[in-house]
């Protein structure tokens, strides 16, 4: 599996394991509430800086988002 499909399953996993819709999370770190679901359903990738905020908002590090399962 690639780096981008490990990235898109494991937000998910960890953004379900938070209770937060797709919005939700959109709106957490800052973005437009289809911008999680960008990133979840296509082949989008976030830049280091909204990685950051993403992690911050589910409180995991960012390995945790990488780490194939």
């Amino acid at each position: 599996m690639g780096v981008r499909s490990v990235f898109k399953e494991n937000l998910k996993f960890w953004r379900n394991r938070a209770g937060l819709t797709q919005e939700q999370l959109s709106e957490k770190i800052g973005y437009g509430t289809g911008y999680i679901s960008e990133i979840e359903s296509r082949n989008m990738f976030p830049k280091p800086e909204t990685i950051d905020a993403i992690v911050d908002a589910l409180n995991i590090s960012a390995t945790q988002l990488f780490e194939e399962q």
